[in-house]
């Protein structure tokens, strides 16, 4: 919002005159005011003038003309200079809406869909109006205190952590335990971090990462992969059905207003409930979980975009688990009792009332997140039990004697994980170590385990000169 003293101004002009409307909304006092309204002139003139302290909420300009125009609004203290409220000039095509709501710049195009968003600076007085801001999307802004006069810098306050997005593997990039799964148990993992959720008897159902046809329109911003879950025989006595993906930390926007948001088809028109739950975790006498249910997604056999926003409850006076395993669970509940197909590609949870664009974040980092949680030897590419050497654990023993070899994770874990050995010859967790000189598959064990690694044994019985042991192993730590 943008706070005015009498006298000053919301100015504004345009490329053409008489092609865009406008309004300027907000309060004189504490009442709600349609402060201006007409058409910008094509020279930069007045809009709005303050004859009391009046508090501008929102100025809304639609193109209402057959080509794009070019505009921009400026602020002017009384007897005081213009400034910018829009970072440069913006044409804005026909049918498109420029929206300076709240703080916050966003363009619609002719059919209703969101294009872009940026931060704008919320002027709480005049006195405080910069005299230059460089805004972009998804950039906040910094004050400089150590001048005479307040400097405002675009900075990527959130972009630079790269954490703006709740969700891990949203782009659905990375699938270590494999990018196919034929009927995975209730609480399964699948691709990385998301899980499947369900009950009754009869089901058969697939879980896959799905390609996107290079230089598709239907779902923005180039994406390679998306989620496809398929239910074939439907299960009877059935009440749950849902895709999910946990948290870690019930605190993670507790008493915040969150927005979640993505891109979803079904093979018919479907309806799935969003849900955020505050998951408590286990052992002891954990509080009960909470679930907030953000709305009703109408899906369609065409990609939609869905975005829902909501207040989570404050956890104070909860009690939480003992075991350490407490979250926050996304959650798609899915039609039970049918058989089904829902897409999803590019979800996103982040803290406010808009959604942002999603938020890629570099391979190397998306996977070191997804590494907190599973991590395996195997190549990123190479399922757990496939049948190679590749990358595996190598060792040296002789007849009789112990070898025990550390193994230090790429990322720690979430907490200490459980640990599976494999071996490389048949993919097989029953005598897990392949003695590649002696040709025999022998027993091995994982211990010592920690957040930071652990310890693989293996005692070499085949022979009095040395032989070579390799093993493969994954860790996990979920929630």
């Amino acid at each position: 919002m943008i706070a005015l003293s009498s006298g000053d101004k919301i100015r504004g002009a345009a490329s053409a005159a008489s092609a865009l409307d406008y309004t300027i909304h907000g309060f004189v006092g504490s009442t709600p005011t349609l402060l201006a309204n007409g058409q910008l002139p094509s020279t930069l003139s007045d809009l709005f003038t303050a004859s009391d302290t009046t508090v501008i909420t929102a100025i809304i300009v639609v193109n209402t003309s057959s080509s794009s125009t070019t505009l921009n609004l400026y602020l002017q203290p009384s007897g005081g200079t213009d400034r910018r409220l829009i970072p440069v000039d913006l044409s804005l095509a026909s049918g498109y809406s420029l929206h300076y709501e709240g703080g916050k710049i966003k363009v619609i195009d002719d059919a209703g869909n969101v294009l872009t968003r940026t931060e704008a600076p919320n002027f709480l007085s005049l006195s405080d109006t910069p005299s230059s801001f460089s805004g972009e999307k998804n950039k906040g802004l910094i004050v400089n205190t150590s001048e005479d006069a307040l400097d405002y810098e675009s900075v990527a306050f959130m972009d630079s952590l790269g954490l703006r997005n709740k969700i891990i593997n949203g782009d659905f990039r990375f699938g270590q335990r494999g990018t196919s799964f034929s009927s995975p148990a209730s609480g399964s993992y699948t691709l990385d971090r998301w899980r499947i959720n369900y009950d009754g008897s009869g089901q058969s159902h697939t879980v896959s990462r799905q390609s996107f046809t290079l230089g598709q329109t239907d779902v923005p911003g180039e994406p390679q992969y998306y989620f496809e879950y398929q239910v074939t025989a439907a299960a009877s006595g059935q009440t749950t059905n849902r895709i999910e993906q946990p948290i870690e930390g019930v605190r993670t926007l507790a008493g915040q207003e969150v927005v979640v948001s993505g891109y979803i088809k079904t093979d018919s028109n479907r309806s799935v409930d969003l849900i955020l739950q505050q998951d408590f975790g286990t052992g002891g006498s954990p509080s009960s979980a909470v679930e907030t249910n953000l709305g009703t997604i109408n899906a369609t056999t065409s990609w939609q975009k869905f975005e829902f926003t909501a207040t989570l409850p404050s956890i104070s006076g909860k009690t939480l688990g003992s075991n350490n395993d407490d979250a926050l669970i996304l959650i798609f509940d899915l039609p039970t009792g049918v058989t089904l197909t829902v897409g999803l590609a590019r979800i996103q949870v982040e803290k406010g009332s808009v959604a942002t664009d999603f938020e890629e974040r570099p391979k190397q980092i998306e996977l070191a997140l997804c590494q907190r949680y599973y991590e395996k030897s195997y190549a990123l590419d190479n399922s757990p039990g496939s049948i190679t050497e590749a990358t595996g654990l190598c060792m040296n023993a002789f007849n009789g004697y112990w070898v025990r070899m550390t193994v230090y994770f790429a990322v720690s874990k979430r907490a200490s994980p459980s640990i599976t050995l494999y071996n490389p010859s048949n993919g097989s967790t029953t005598n897990p170590i392949r003695n590649a000189d002696a040709g025999s598959n022998e027993a091995g064990s994982a211990t010592s385990l920690t957040e930071k690694g652990f310890r693989v044994t293996w005692q070499d019985n085949s022979n009095t000169t040395g032989h070579f042991g390799i093993v493969q192993w994954v860790a996990e730590a979920e929630l």
